[in-house]
């Protein structure tokens, strides 16, 4: 590796690291080594130990109705920002431009006293889509693309058509006596 290619690895991981991403996927994404990207993170952090261990799966932290919610509206951005190529790689400005979109639109269109999707579950899905482990599919009824990841562990139907369902009958059971 040549100096000039070393230099740009190492800013490309002070980027990432100070974007929030978490060491393991520095490490993929830079190719520079696990203890270069710990020590970096480290320094970043002002000495705090950087969070290490494997990556959560999507089926781990879409539990719910709300939580499969917020991943198909960060998986939707990301396709709108990233378009078909999203499928195929990875491109990690894309990924950051999505998650801070996402981030701006659920403050309008989801309910915000629920936590975020951080940007290494945001690159967790990004890695399922390119490797056919999620999808995106479009409702029959709204049109709305959603999230289907492999092992889902909620019902695999349209988040937002659910969501619907579920704010109808909450009304209508108010409405009665």
């Amino acid at each position: 590796m040549s100096d000039l290619d070393r230099h740009y690895r190492s800013q490309r991981a002070i980027d990432l690291l100070t974007s929030g991403f978490r060491s393991p996927i520095v490490v993929i994404e830079t190719n520079l080594s696990s203890s270069t990207v710990r020590e970096m993170a480290k320094t970043i952090s002002g000495g705090k130990r950087a969070s290490s261990g494997p990556l959560p799966s999507p089926n781990y932290f879409i539990s719910s109705i709300g939580a499969l919610t917020e991943a198909s509206l960060f998986a939707g951005v990301y396709r709108a920002v990233g378009g078909s190529v999203i499928l195929e790689t990875i491109d990690m400005d894309v990924l950051i431009k999505a998650h801070k979109l996402y981030l701006e639109m659920r403050a309008t269109h989801l309910d915000t006293s629920k936590e975020p999707l951080d940007i290494n579950k945001c690159w967790v899905i990004a890695r399922d889509l390119r490797s056919k482990m999620a999808w995106l599919r479009k409702c029959e009824d709204d049109g709305a693309y959603f999230l289907l990841v492999d092992g889902q562990r909620v019902a695999s139907g349209c988040p937002w058509c659910a969501t619907r369902r579920q704010l109808k009958a909450s009304a209508r059971q108010r409405k009665s006596p």
